[in-house]
């Protein structure tokens, strides 16, 4: 099947649209396009109510199955000259119910620093409400269902889906404000950039690297427990290590049962239904639970070391300002976490769980000749499933198509953005003054994301890319290449990781790791994160670095520079 060409990308629709590398770098299931799409927008509402931006739903157009998305302005900007649409624009401001809710809102999350009531509501309400909804689906014996039953199975993993994506974006700005409040202030304040402002927050999110607490738990469990220790190191199958593991008594037993349970049908190729989950690499699952069982609690020395950057950072900042600094460093820290656990205890294994039932739908088909490969299946839309399950619905072929699609587009470049501004946002000085701090907040959080356009190689070396500074440091290793799940375990020590962007799921393999590069990302990228969490220097956002240099290649990663050279 021919691929795509960046040529080929069009809209119809108004607006410039971004493409998401970052969390989709390829194209997209029909799950995710139509079921993603009207959660994430039903969460960002919520989100911008609550916070008071002047902005409506985050939009979603696949666009040749690749995520491309569009912030929509609450009120599009009037009609009219400059001056005549400003004065249309504040009298909406004045007159219109909504906005003033809004305006009244975001004045409400600065005064009273909502993120950190939301970060609590997420703790006793929100995280725990996801959790059981994981564990009741996580219980079913799908294999033992009847058709009918594992049609409302599908149905019931899919409505999970779309109530996890609703409330992680509904979470958006209880990280991003706060993170962008401190990037921001921190810059003006000290002159320090994104990735040097975001070492001080080293610690805050120890989940980022995968260290949960069930999994911690389970490790505590092991290293007190030589039987279950010592069935963990044999050398046995990685699937029959977990089945062991599962069915052991008392203590080890309950806390395998509460770590796999939730965290085993976590996605890790991605953000896709089509990725694969946690227990379906079984190889995976056993790597993380031997690195937790061997890795001790942070050492003193480096919270000490944290202390002191802190104490010399905080010296830059002007003496007036160096109260506001603590608060808002100590919000940045508090809210950190936030950022990966609404995936990990939320999406991420509702993401699993659909590809579960899937595949199960998938298994039935192909043994009833009616699909080629089971995971054919995975191509199909919610309502397409319904009618494979009752005899209809799309033929072996047409999905076949779909997944040689996708399969034939993995490594496509589509362009940064699409469409053409269409006029309709608001300039930002527009705005009243604390929905103007909000949205800028936010941005200045999204934007350290990263992803979209990447730097062209350096003028003077072209073999040598450029990216964001993201971690300092400076490493000389071999590249290990790794696109997707089957190729962690070809990973070895020193080596330097070089991936489109990262998930939890690299977390086992950290501690072999000289360096990280990616294609994608931002400082505040997973890939990111982490670097700085393990002290890994890391390039991120280079926009090509699979695509530049290949296994065993040696590279010359500089953290602080933000290059990654080839030495041979």
């Amino acid at each position: 099947m021919a691929t795509v060409r960046p040529e080929d990308f069009t809209t119809p629709n108004p607006g410039v649209w971004r493409f998401d590398p970052v969390h989709f770098p390829r194209p997209m299931s029909r799950i995710a396009a139509e079921v993603l799409s009207p959660a994430v927008a039903a969460g960002t509402v919520i989100g911008a109510q609550r916070y008071g931006a002047l902005t409506g739903a985050l939009l979603l157009e696949p666009i040749l199955r690749f995520r491309y998305t569009r912030v929509a302005p609450l009120v599009p900007r009037p009609a009219g000259n400059e001056e005549q649409a400003r004065a249309a624009f504040d009298r909406i401001v004045q007159e219109h119910p909504e906005v003033q809710a809004r305006v009244a809102a975001a004045q409400r999350a600065l005064d009273t620093r909502l993120w950190v009531e939301d970060v609590r509501r997420w703790d006793s309400d929100e995280k725990p409400r996801a959790v059981a909804g994981t564990l009741a689906l996580a219980a079913v014996d799908i294999v033992a269902l009847d058709t009918p039953t594992l049609a409302s199975h599908v149905a019931e993993a899919l409505d999970h889906l779309a109530t996890t994506l609703a409330r992680h974006h509904s979470f958006n700005s209880t990280w991003t404000i706060p993170l962008g409040i401190f990037l921001t202030r921190g810059a003006e304040w000290t002159g320090l950039n994104g990735g040097e402002l975001l070492a001080l927050l080293k610690g805050a999110s120890p989940i980022s690297s995968g260290q949960t607490p069930e999994l911690e738990a389970l490790a505590a469990a092991l290293r007190s427990d030589p039987a279950a220790s010592q069935l963990l190191e044999s050398g046995d199958a990685p699937a029959s290590i977990i089945a062991g593991l599962r069915a052991l008594p008392g203590a080890t037993g309950e806390a395998a049962r509460g770590f796999l349970d939730l965290h085993g049908f976590a996605c890790v190729g991605g953000f896709d239904t089509v990725e694969t989950y946690a227990l379906e690499r079984p190889e995976t699952v056993i790597a993380s639970i031997r690195a937790a069982t061997g890795r001790e609690a942070t050492p003193p020395a480096d919270i000490a070391r944290v202390e002191e950057a802190t104490a010399a950072v905080r010296l830059l900042v002007p003496m007036e300002h160096r109260e506001a600094f603590d608060t808002v460093l100590a919000d940045a820290r508090q809210c950190y976490r936030i950022k990966d656990e609404r995936g990990l205890y939320n999406d991420f294994p509702a993401r699993g769980l659909v590809r579960r039932a899937i595949m199960e739908v998938g298994r039935r088909l192909r043994a009833s000749g009616r699909l080629v490969e089971a995971e054919h299946a995975l191509e199909a839309g919610p309502a397409e499933l319904q009618d494979l399950l009752a005899g209809s619905g799309p033929s072996a072929e047409e999905l076949q198509a779909r997944y040689a699609y996708r399969l034939d587009n993995s490594d496509a470049t589509p362009p940064a953005t699409v469409g053409t501004a269409d006029g309709s946002d608001v300039p930002a000085a527009w705005l009243p003054e604390a929905v103007r701090r909000v949205q800028r907040a936010t941005g200045a959080a999204l934007q350290a994301m990263g992803g979209g356009a990447a730097p062209e190689p350096l003028a003077a070396a072209p073999r040598t890319l450029r990216g964001v500074a993201a971690s300092r440091g400076v490493y000389e290793g071999p590249t290990r290449i790794v696109t997707s799940p089957t190729d962690f375990a070809r990973i070895e020590q020193g080596d330097v990781l070089v991936t489109l962007a990262t998930t939890p799921a690299i977390s086992a393999w950290l501690p072999l790791l000289g360096a990280i590069v990616t294609n994608f990302g931002g400082p505040l990228s997973h890939a990111a994160i982490v670097a700085r969490e393990f002290g890994l220097p890391a390039v991120v956002g280079t926009g090509s670095a699979t695509r530049t240099f290949h296994d065993g290649q040696r590279l010359r990663v500089d953290g602080a520079a933000g290059t990654v050279e080839p030495l041979d």
